[in-house]
């Protein structure tokens, strides 16, 4: 059974049903070797119940699979009886399972890149119309002020102070949701799906007011921007990398503290850095 388990490209176990080791190939002794565990642990690789399964394989003949993850590896165990014994077959599927979580979150930033375009759709047309309405009512107020004795009126006097506080309010907020349906669209741009030259701190900007709300009160924002020329890119993808940076960097800060964003240019590229003051990642995971 030795030779015949050699023959195959990936890491194979033979058990008793006891679940003492009877043979291992060379490629799983690869695999213990690569994560540092001696051939005598090999349990360390198979599911925390591996004597149960191994057991209910032999006995039942029935087949199990499972998955095993160990030092940032992701292991697809399945398990078949062999006469006495149990044969346990090991994929290496880190990759395949990175690929997934990448294909995954790829499409969760075009679902929201959609989703913004369309707020920012929706948004527009009334706040245009609210825009309009609180110019008006500012300027009527003006008139009145001119038509109307007011000098000899407190009330009247006061109650068009308050319309005008009124307007000068509307005015900030209306300007600052326009700013934020700009940055919504810019950051979107599901119309530049093509490579484009762009203002790469424009891209940056649009990012930083959609995470805004998370950073008052707790995170310091610190933008240190060099003169840059337009890059040539893919506007809508860079974006949507900014914005999972960003989000990691401010996940990655438990309280207060700092985000600092440097752009530098380096002959015909430029450098993009963003630094946070967090935890960071363990070394273990890293690699």
């Amino acid at each position: 059974m030795v030779e015949v388990t050699e023959i195959f490209p990936f890491p194979i176990l033979e058990c008793d049903v006891a679940g003492r080791l009877v043979s291992i190939n060379a490629k799983c002794r690869e695999l213990l070797g690569e994560l540092g565990i001696p051939h005598d642990q090999f349990f360390r690789i198979l599911p925390s119940r591996y004597l149960s399964i191994i057991k209910r394989v032999v006995k039942e003949g029935e087949t199990h699979e499972g998955k095993k993850r160990i030092q940032g590896h992701v292991l697809r165990i399945v398990c078949i009886p062999s006469r006495e014994h149990a044969l346990i077959f090991i994929n290496d599927v880190t990759r395949d399972e990175e690929f997934q979580t990448q294909l995954i979150q790829s499409e969760k930033m075009a679902s929201l890149g959609l989703l913004a375009a369309g707020v920012a759709h929706e948004i527009n047309t009334p706040m245009g119309a609210i825009r309009s309405n609180n110019d008006i009512l500012s300027r009527a107020v003006g008139k009145m002020r001119h038509l109307v004795d007011t000098q000899h009126n407190r009330e009247l006097n006061r109650l068009l102070g308050i319309l005008d506080d009124v307007c000068r309010n509307n005015n900030v907020a209306t300007e600052r949701i326009m700013s934020i349906v700009g940055s919504l669209k810019n950051f979107a741009r599901l119309d530049e799906a093509e490579r484009k030259k762009v203002d790469i701190h424009e891209g940056l900007d649009s990012t930083l007011t959609l995470v805004r709300h998370e950073l008052t009160n707790r995170i310091q924002l610190i933008k240190q921007y060099a003169e840059l020329p337009d890059i040539e890119c893919f506007p809508n993808q860079l974006n949507q990398v900014f914005m999972n940076i960003m989000v990691n960097a401010i996940q990655a800060i438990p309280g207060h503290g700092t985000i600092t964003i440097k752009t530098s240019r380096n002959h015909d590229s430029v450098k993009i850095a963003i630094i946070d003051s967090g935890t960071g990642i363990a070394p273990e995971n890293l690699g």
